[in-house]
């Protein structure tokens, strides 16, 4: 049976946190969309957790007990979910029959059965398990036990999955005071509960939450890892992508300059790290009051010059995205013969990658800006509470300019109508693309949101590119 000293199980488990943070990215979940169109950004798999060595575990377990757990461990590395599940099912019965179901390798079988659901997406028994698990644990080991880490991770996780945030986070906070108590405050092992904390305090709204979750994961990275290590522009880029999320852009930038200060660009790991900083400064320019266009443009520009360098760092998808993004900044910039060029570009380039639907993707139009914003007594909310909208039938020209404007529907007063005609000439779209060439679109329709906190895409340019730290670089799901 393994058996750790203290000193051991610090040292072991600081090596697997350190490799598995090195080799794992952390931006939020993305929608299953996206995922197989955006570039591989950094992102923390919330599914996965680090194995913790049982120093305390009863010093004779049954061979046939133990032979189960091994073939369990393999499963799970070559990820053969399915397969997992049918086998934690027969490692509890095992359990069950070998030392019996008060014994603690009966409950650390049941945090095992716990995962497996969790794997194959049966959240409900998933939490049964875990629970379960967690009772056994703690009446044997106490509740300060590394074994508990493991499950209560898991089972925060199971909870994020079942939208119940406020549960994720108890169980994660858990999770976090054993590694205090264990390691100390500014442990490293904690980090990876850190930015789940700061997952489902993004969905219950607590920001100011959330933003101390992720300067505490930059200042534990920075700390235990070193400026520029992989941890630490891990956890800068998320601030920064959190920053530009709720429209902080004078820190985002403050963030992303950070990154591209502290990456090496022609190393391939930092190559992509640099890029996503490139393209979130290129963003958060459009939003700042020193915003620019050459300044905007450059840092977009500088992201094609990177991946010409180094091509084989980057997805073709990835490839073709920016230099959409790039034709889309020239084409709201007003930049339309360089918008046509790098449309064409992008076209060349989707021709070679027979792995997405492109045709289909440049075939429909998409919002980059959609026109001035009415004055201040027609954001207002209806006397009903209504948001106050107009709804427009347009044509899409060549150049992105509606043209033919008219407005078919509207909860607004007929004295805005000419005002909003008017504002509303100003949006600029992305036109269908056929053989890399814009081609005009008639007889398209918008609802334009007039409410003080109007959707995306209603009164700021929103690209391809705009990033949000709750949906994770959302890539051809956010056009």
């Amino acid at each position: 049976m393994r058996s750790f000293s203290d000193r051991q199980f610090c040292k072991k488990l600081r090596s697997q946190v350190v490799l598995l943070l090195a080799a794992t990215a952390v931006v939020f979940a993305v929608s299953g969309q996206a995922k197989d169109m955006q570039h591989p950004a950094v992102r923390i798999d919330l599914s996965q957790w680090p194995s913790m060595p049982r120093n305390y575990r009863e010093p004779a377990v049954p061979r046939r007990l133990l032979s189960a757990q091994r073939k369990y461990d393999r499963l799970i590395e070559d990820l053969r979910y399915e397969d997992v599940l049918k086998h934690a099912i027969k490692l509890v019965d095992i359990a069950a029959e070998e030392v019996g179901v008060d014994h603690v390798e009966y409950a650390i079988a049941l945090s095992s059965l716990g995962a497996a659901y969790f794997h194959v997406g049966e959240y409900p028994a998933a939490t049964i398990s875990l629970e379960q698990s967690l009772i056994g644990i703690e009446a044997h080991f106490g509740n300060t036990s590394e074994e508990l880490i493991g499950p209560l991770a898991y089972l925060g996780t199971v909870y994020q999955r079942r939208n119940l945030h406020a549960d994720a986070i108890y169980r994660f906070k858990a999770a976090q005071r054993i590694t205090h108590v264990l390691f100390g405050e500014s442990n490293p092992y904690q980090i990876k509960l850190v930015y789940p904390l700061a997952e489902s305090a993004m969905a219950l709204g607590d920001h100011e939450d959330v933003e101390g979750f992720l300067r505490f994961a930059v200042s534990l990275a920075t700390t235990e890892f070193g400026v520029a290590s992989k941890p630490e522009t891990d956890a800068r880029l998320l601030l920064a992508e959190w920053f530009s999320s709720v429209g902080m852009h004078e820190d985002a930038i403050y963030e992303y300059r950070k990154v591209t200060k502290n990456v090496d660009p022609a190393d391939a790991g930092d190559s992509r790290d640099f890029v996503r900083a490139l393209e979130g400064l290129s963003v958060a320019h459009l939003h700042v009051r020193e915003a620019s266009t050459d300044r905007s443009l450059s840092y977009q520009k500088r992201v094609l010059d990177v991946m010409e360098d180094r091509p084989r760092d980057f997805s073709s998808a990835w490839r073709i995205l920016s230099h959409v993004r790039m034709a889309d900044l020239n084409l709201l910039f007003g930049k339309q013969t360089d918008a046509w060029d790098y449309y064409g570009r992008a076209w060349s380039l989707s021709e070679a990658d027979k792995g997405h639907d492109w045709e289909a993707f440049f075939s429909e139009p998409k919002i980059l800006h959609s026109g001035a914003q009415l004055p201040y007594k027609a954001s207002l909310p209806r006397e009903n509470g209504d948001a106050p909208f107009f709804l427009f039938e347009f044509d899409i020209r060549e150049n992105g300019r509606p043209g033919g404007v008219v407005i078919v529907d509207g909860n607004l007063h007929g004295t805005y109508q000419s005002q909003a005609v008017e504002a509303f000439r100003n949006a600029r779209f992305r036109p269908r693309i056929a053989d890399g060439k814009p081609q005009m679109v008639e007889g398209s329709r918008l609802r334009r949101d007039y409410s003080d906190n109007p959707p995306p895409g209603s009164s700021i340019p929103t690209l391809c590119i705009q990033s949000f730290a709750r949906n994770g670089y959302l890539g051809l799901s956010s056009c």
